[in-house]
């Protein structure tokens, strides 16, 4: 069944961090595959143009933008870009997240002793202040066009604490990408914006 059957994007426009790989690079495929122009955007420059391109390649529509979220002001610069450019802003997908490593139950770093502050910081940063600041983002625009949807990637260690989800200890070669406390934050901050805005928290790992 080809996407347009189950939805039809054609014509809108969306936004999605952390879009060069794993679940980000899925949305964008399938909103650009529905007929939506994808603004995708990610930290990782290589990997950004070799699936931008190659999806450029498939007939789809999308832009690359190198971009860490982290950088609040440059993220926000870059929606005003894409409304400037394109008139309409239908859906963001703020999606970029960085591990914050094992838990406890999984590994004598993950307890709470070890935690360490510049660690704790890093995935507050990225899991939490610039999913919300996203949010901020594109509500400027989706109130003034009376239209939109935000989703949030969370956690299920945001819905329920795990013993197995670490509080921010990150690094490259974690499996896992959730903060439990940050996580919590993403949901609740979704959870509180106006229903008007029509925002979702996706929990993954449910």
């Amino acid at each position: 069944m080809k996407f347009p059957t189950l939805f039809d994007m054609t014509g809108r426009v969306s936004c999605v961090t952390g879009a060069a790989s794993g679940l980000g690079l899925a949305i964008a495929e399938v909103l650009a595959a529905a007929g939506s122009h994808v603004m995708m955007v990610d930290l990782d420059a290589a990997a950004l143009e070799t699936e931008s391109a190659r999806l450029r390649t498939e007939g789809l529509s999308v832009d690359a933008i190198v971009l860490d979220v982290a950088q609040l002001d440059g993220f926000e610069a870059a929606l005003d870009d894409v409304v400037a450019r394109y008139g309409r802003l239908d859906a963001v997908f703020a999606n970029a997240g960085i591990s914050a490593g094992p838990g406890f139950a999984l590994s004598e770093t993950g307890r709470i002793e070890h935690l360490q502050r510049e660690k704790w910081e890093q995935v507050l940063t990225i899991n939490l202040t610039a999913a919300t600041w996203a949010i901020k983002a594109a509500a400027k625009h989706m109130c003034a066009q009376g239209s939109g949807r935000i989703v949030v990637t969370a956690s299920i260690g945001g819905i329920r604490a795990e013993p197995f989800v670490g509080y921010a200890q990150c690094g490259p070669t974690s499996g896992d990408r959730t903060g439990s406390a940050q996580r919590a934050g993403e949901c609740h901050c979704a959870r509180t914006v106006p229903d008007e805005h029509r925002r979702r928290a996706v929990a993954s790992g449910t």
